[in-house]
């Protein structure tokens, strides 16, 4: 739910509010992840459309990956986009929803994000997580996303031969 809060002739002003506490998680989630992916010194984009099979875009070293932000249930993570037992039709008397896995559609990365604080963040690769309904963090150890080393303190980028797995960033 978005509304226009003020207008002037130069800008408009939103307030966003959410219907749906799913909705406001996930975003939270996101963001969380946006955060942790930009403090590591890597460049996050993020899709135009709900309708993307991935949440985020990160460019590391040149190259731009997906990822797909999920929200941690217990200690799991889905691999898919809902669970095989979801009944959630499209409308109305509509059919099902389709279910799919996102390494059919080749996403990168599979981020989960703990609920509640302290949040933490486990990131899977696509050879780890393609190979599981279901990610548990407790017996499934998270991958390495790496720092971007090549970011400089004078504010030019450049691109890095190799990923740095230290949090030292010179900022």
């Amino acid at each position: 739910m978005c509304r226009v809060a003020h207008q002037t002739h130069n800008y408009i002003i939103l307030i966003m509010g959410y219907l749906h506490t799913s909705n406001q998680t996930s975003d939270l989630s996101q963001l969380r992840v946006t955060h942790d992916l930009v403090t590591r010194g890597w460049m996050v984009c993020q899709p135009l459309s709900r309708d993307c099979v991935y949440d985020l875009v990160v460019e590391r070293n040149g190259v731009f990956e997906m990822v797909q932000v999920k929200t941690i249930s217990g200690h799991t993570i889905a691999t898919s986009n809902r669970s095989a037992d979801a009944n959630e039709p499209v409308s109305l008397n509509g059919k099902q929803r389709n279910r799919y896995y996102y390494r059919d559609h080749g996403v990168h990365w599979l981020v989960g994000v703990t609920k509640s604080e302290p949040y933490e963040v486990y990131y899977y690769p696509l050879d780890v997580y393609q190979h599981h309904e279901k990610i548990d963090i407790r017996h499934v150890p998270p991958g390495d996303i790496g720092y971007n080393v090549a970011i400089q303190s004078n504010g030019k980028r450049g691109v890095s031969d190799d990923v740095a797995t230290s949090p030292t960033l010179d900022l």
